[in-house]
């Protein structure tokens, strides 16, 4: 699949886990998939990351799409979001360089780790989506709107 589409966004400024396009809010028995969908423009927030022998994944991760709709996915692979240079260094800012550091080392591991690996912080009190649904930015706080520009002029 091709990310062609990542470069020019709109704005211009292991467990068995889903495709970061087909997350879920629930768990469920799927192949580990390693893409990024053409669709996504931003990765704005990521709640936790967690290690497993199939790799690192990333949980609670919140992206805008192309249509400038704010989305919070489940579960998404984290060498998926690090083969777009643009993504992968939203990631490293919204993390800090530091824990990205860490946590891209645990992704070649490949062991089982009890807990998360990087605790984040998601803009829940402001945020008023569900995993796997999605709302127009402009429906968006005010302060997630900021940290979504903050982001997307990387």
């Amino acid at each position: 699949m091709s990310t062609a589409n990542l470069s020019a966004p709109k704005h211009a400024a292991f467990d068995d886990m889903l495709p970061l396009a087909q997350t879920t809010p629930e768990h469920t028995s799927c192949g580990l998939d390693a893409f990024v969908p053409e669709n996504i423009t931003a990765v704005v927030a990521v709640d936790s990351f967690h290690a497993s022998r199939d790799g690192v994944y990333g949980h609670g991760v919140m992206v805008v799409d192309q249509l400038d709709n704010v989305s919070l996915l489940q579960r998404v692979d984290f060498e998926a979001l690090t083969k777009c240079e643009r993504i992968a260094k939203q990631v490293q800012y919204v993390v800090g360089e530091p824990s990205y550091d860490e946590v891209s080392r645990f992704q070649g591991k490949h062991i089982d780790i009890q807990g998360p690996i990087y605790c984040g912080l998601l803009p829940e009190m402001e945020l008023q989506i569900q995993v796997g649904e999605d709302i127009p930015l402009e429906q968006c706080h005010p302060t997630v709107k900021e940290q979504i520009q903050s982001v997307m002029g990387l």
